[in-house]
């Protein structure tokens, strides 16, 4: 059912701040910043931070602190479903 909005939110996204949204998904938000999580999804750490913020300010992400560390979570946690599912039925 929420496919459309899912979709255009999506599409709004810059080719970076996908990247980074399936980096807080698959890294579980953790180490986003980390040379080692940098270099997999093989953004700049500038440019990670610049997306971060972005996205936070959209709403999609919002920054915690767990434990000493800074983790992301995703506002809507159906989006990582979604685009699970998205990514398989492409397949």
């Amino acid at each position: 059912m929420e496919n459309a909005p899912y979709t255009q939110l999506w599409t709004s996204l810059t080719s970076t701040q996908r990247t980074v949204v399936r980096a807080v998904i698959e890294e579980r938000g953790r180490a986003l910043r980390s040379r080692e999580v940098l270099a997999r999804y093989s953004v700049a750490s500038s440019t990670a931070t610049r997306a971060l913020r972005a996205l936070d300010e959209r709403g999609v992400l919002r920054e915690e602190e767990d434990s000493k560390e800074i983790r992301y979570r995703l506002e809507d946690p159906f989006l990582a479903a979604w685009l699970h599912w998205t990514q398989k039925a492409a397949r």
